[in-house]
Order: C-alpha cells, then sequence, then structure tokens
C-alpha cells in the first residue's frame, strides 16, 4: 500500500481488489525497514515523502467506509477511479482523498489525469514548495508526441487502428512513417538483449504472440500469464510473453521518433452509460480496415512531453462518422461542439440526426430520454 493506492474489501460482492487513485501517483514508503532508494542494498524501495502519503491515507481512509467510483480496470486487475471519505452515518461523500494528498503535496498527476482541480492543487502545492516538490525528483524521459502536422483545422488521411469508445481511440495519420518504424524494428531486432523486468516510462520492442511480429511498446504492468504492454504504435493494450521484450539501444532513433498512433475523441458527439460500449463497437465497424478523412477540431498536449489528444471529425467518402452513429441512437449532441469541421459540415444535419434517431426510438431512445437534462434544456433553448 502507498498513499494513492491501497487494498479494498468490498462487501456486497465479497471482493478484495487493488485500488488506485485515477490520475494521481504517490511515492513509495518504507517496505519491511529497507533502506531508502540510493541507499544501498535492501527489499526497500522508500522515496521521499512516501511515509508522510502513507500515514495520511491510514488515517483518512484505514478500517473505514468509503465511497469510490470506478473508471476502469487496468490490465493487472486494478482498480482505478476516484475515493472518498465518508460521513459518520457512510451516507455522504465528505473528503476526496486525491486532492488531500495533492493540497500537501504528497502525490503528483499523471499523463492520465484530466481533473483541472487535481492539476490546480498539484501547481499550487508545487510552487509552496510542499512534500515532494521541495527537493529535487528526477522527472521520467518522455518520448515526443508532436505531431506538428495535425494543427488545428488541418485535414488528414489515415486509418483507425484501435477503438475503445468514441472519446478513446486512434488513428495513425502518417502509414509511411509508421512502415518506416516497423522497418527499423526489423533491422535491430536480433541483436537487442531480452529484458527480464521492464520499467514503466520506458520504451521497448516487443513481439505480439498472435503474428509474431515486434512492435514499439511500453509496460502497463504485470499481466496475467506475461507482461501487459501498451502498442505505442497502434493504442493496444495486450499481454506478451515474459521473454518477448527486447531493449532499443540507447541512442536510436525508434527512442526519439514520435508515436505512430495518436489518441483521438470524436467531436461534438458523446455516448451515454448504457451505450458507450455498443458506441464504441459502431465506430469499430463502420471504420474497420477502411481509409478515413478528418479535420482537427481541437488539440491538446504534445508539447513538453505531455500525451497529445485531439478531437476530430471523421469522414469516409461522403459519410460523416458522427452523423452515421447519431442516426444508429448510440451517441447523442454535446451541444458545446457545435461548429465543427471549420464550416465543411453543417451542424443541422447532425440535429436533424439525432431527432430523426429520437422519434424512431433507436438506441439510447428506446425508453425515452437517456438523461443528460442540462444538455437538452441548453439545445431546446437554442433550437427556439
Amino acid at each position: 500500500m502507498r498513499g494513492s493506492m491501497c487494498r479494498m474489501k468490498l462487501p456486497y460482492e465479497k471482493l478484495l481488489v487493488n485500488f488506485q487513485i485515477a490520475g494521481v501517483r504517490s511515492p513509495f514508503p518504507d517496505r519491511f525497514g529497507g533502506p531508502a532508494k540510493g541507499e544501498g542494498k535492501g527489499y526497500g524501495r522508500r522515496e521521499p515523502f512516501g511515509n508522510e502519503a502513507l500515514q495520511l491515507a491510514r488515517e483518512q481512509i484505514l478500517q473505514q467506509d468509503v465511497k469510490v467510483t470506478i473508471d476502469r480496470i487496468d490490465p493487472s486487475g486494478t482498480f482505478i477511479g476516484s475515493l472518498f471519505t465518508t460521513s459518520k452515518d457512510g451516507r455522504q461523500k465528505k473528503n476526496d482523498l486525491a486532492k488531500e494528498l495533492l493540497s500537501r503535496g504528497y502525490a503528483w498527476t499523471d499523463e492520465t489525469c484530466y481533473n483541472n482541480d487535481y492539476k490546480n492543487l498539484e501547481a499550487d502545492s508545487k510552487e509552496k514548495k510542499l512534500g515532494v516538490w521541495s527537493v529535487e525528483r528526477k522527472e521520467p524521459k518522455k518520448i515526443k508526441e508532436d505531431h506538428e502536422e495535425l494543427a488545428v483545422g488541418e485535414m488528414f488521411q489515415g486509418s483507425i487502428s484501435y477503438v475503445t469508445a468514441v472519446d478513446d481511440f486512434y488513428v495513425i495519420p502518417d502509414q509511411d512513417e509508421a512502415e518506416e518504424v516497423q522497418n527499423k524494428i526489423v533491422e535491430i531486432e536480433d541483436y537487442c538483449k531480452k529484458v527480464e523486468k521492464p520499467r514503466k516510462n520506458e520504451l521497448y520492442i516487443v513481439q505480439d504472440w498472435e503474428d509474431k511480429k515486434w512492435y514499439r511498446a511500453t509496460y502497463e504492468g504485470q499481466g496475467v500469464e506475461g507482461f501487459a504492454m501498451k502498442f505505442v504504435d497502434t493504442g493496444a493494450t495486450a499481454e506478451v510473453d515474459t521473454d518477448a521484450v527486447k531493449q532499443i539501444p540507447k541512442g536510436h532513433d525508434l527512442l526519439s521518433y514520435p508515436y505512430s498512433a495518436v489518441n483521438c475523441q470524436l467531436y461534438g458527439v458523446k455516448s451515454v452509460e448504457d451505450t458507450w460500449e455498443q458506441a464504441g463497437e459502431t465506430l469499430f465497424k463502420l471504420t474497420n480496415k477502411q481509409d478515413i478523412m478528418g479535420v482537427v477540431e481541437y488539440r491538446q498536449g504534445g508539447r513538453g512531453g505531455t500525451p497529445l489528444k485531439i478531437k476530430v471529425t471523421l469522414m469516409m467518402g461522403k459519410k460523416i462518422v458522427q452523423e452515421e452513429l447519431l442516426k444508429e441512437g448510440v451517441v447523442r449532441l454535446k451541444v458545446k461542439e457545435n461548429a465543427p469541421g471549420g464550416g465543411r459540415v453543417d451542424i443541422k444535419t447532425w440535429k436533424d440526426a439525432q431527432e430523426k434517431s429520437k422519434r424512431a426510438r433507436n438506441g439510447m431512445w428506446e425508453m425515452g430520454d437517456p438523461g443528460d437534462s442540462e444538455d437538452d434544456r441548453y439545445y431546446e433553448s437554442n433550437r427556439r
């Protein structure tokens, strides 16, 4: 256990699970009396303020009822989400443990954090040099992900390599560059050394057990039978055999090449809780092995080591992907994103598609409106 990670008992499900706060990491505490990092050999992996972070978490949540929201489960089986202390009757949320840790400088946000409150608390404690920010902390090496050609308003051609949801899929905008990366891997795969214990934030080449080819990947955690790896040039996460990970030589071009796959969201639409999986499946079926064109509507990150994420409007010939999903009733409009395509797409056609889907009771509209009343009020007021 450490400040941002714990073992949690779910009494109603009769489960004991590992839990990690989403987007937040705290330093490692003492383990069985081991020495601090850099202080000699031992079992411990203590980092500055690791003990303090753990003690705060113990005071807040140990042997107490808490409320959690689960966002996802990572490949190693760890539940990831938010954790709150509760009132004495256990019914109402009180303190967000992540905010408590961040405000004292006992934790920091990672590349998966999109919570502005967390980032503001981190920036404040960093400015005040609290906790971990009072000592020099070595940042992990980041891979360049600029893809400067994907500027807002620019069009691109490519293919979708991996789909999780309509707000989490990967596009390969430059197939020639992706092929160049694979050619360089072929050149070095035979003489690269195998890695027994991969580390996070480092780039490796790994062998996919299905096609036996080698790809660039980062280590995500221990899997069921092997290592869970993130294939950075496709966006997929999968397990590989423990003897199928190799070190890329220092200074090699593969360590600095941008990732071929870019994490994207569909602009202007979103799924709801009951349809997010169906929406992702429909997006996959529409675009699988198809050439696509896209317009970059919004861009964030890609500089200074921050992950690049863009929102796009996708087209397949005369079809607009968002419009097709609206017709199926698996997504709804995000009313605050109502000017897609830089004028190339008429938002009225999207609104008409949603209205027809509502009347036909398709997808999410089968049992009436699934919710999101604030968006509906905004939408109805703008129609008038």
